[in-house]
């Protein structure tokens, strides 16, 4: 079963939602195979959760079992809260029927993890939620990312901001790829593509994979970056 590796003291978890014992189950569960702490609470309750932890990174897992997403994403204080660069969204138990995952990615959801999923893919999609990475259905990040129309830019200078290898490789981070895949694409060392990374998210003045791939949404027209053919999902 995996775990989270080297968790940060810094980050906690939060489950929101109104089914109190299946949460609190969860909570206990996700806490001690994560280190991190886990609370359980009910929505009215989250704003006052995050103040008292405003320095804190909180990554609230949001039960949207008898909500769409759209409308889970629309309620307050979840719409305050995804204003906030420390407050992460990860929603759980989603009805891919009731669903509308580009609409949860452009409000800021961080991830999305629909029902009748294994605990496993709880704890991956925590680390790298937590590691600044989207967890997404690859065709949903192609659809956001590659697909959706880009506005234009006034900057030139965007045009030779990156060199031909990094806009490949940015354009896969943006597709949701991880540096394990982009090396056996592209025919490189995972270092390499590391080092690539951390270039261009240097250049682009971004911190994450997840502020990165919104930078692309933005620039890509203006960058003249080849689309990438997207295979496979995280699920």
């Amino acid at each position: 079963m995996p775990t989270i590796k080297s968790p940060s003291p810094n980050s906690v978890l939060c489950i929101v939602g109104n089914n109190q014992f299946n949460n609190e189950v969860l909570a206990d569960y996700l806490e001690s195979h994560t280190g991190l702490k886990c609370h359980s609470i009910q929505v009215t309750e989250l704003v006052n959760f995050c103040d008292r932890l405003s320095d804190k990174t909180i990554l609230i897992l949001l039960d949207c079992a008898t909500l769409g997403l759209v409308e889970a994403c629309n309620r307050e204080p979840i719409t305050q809260i995804l204003s906030h660069k420390n407050h992460l969204v990860l929603c759980i138990n989603a009805n891919q029927s009731m669903g509308q995952p580009v609409e949860a990615l452009k409000k800021g959801i961080r991830g999305i993890l629909f029902d009748q999923l294994t605990i496993d893919v709880y704890l991956r999609a925590i680390q790298a939620v937590l590691a600044g990475e989207l967890w997404y259905p690859r065709e949903i990040l192609e659809a956001y990312f590659l697909k959706t129309p880009k506005p234009e830019t006034e900057s030139e200078n965007l045009k030779t901001l990156l060199t031909r290898r990094e806009r490949e490789i940015l354009s896969l981070i943006a597709a949701g790829m991880q540096n394990q895949d982009i090396s056996k694409k592209l025919f490189i060392s995972p270092h390499t593509v590391k080092t690539h990374a951390y270039n261009i998210y240097k250049k682009i003045n971004v911190r994450n994979r997840f502020q990165a791939a919104q930078w692309f949404q933005h620039n890509s027209n203006a960058i003249e970056i080849s689309q990438p053919a997207i295979k496979n999902s995280r699920y």
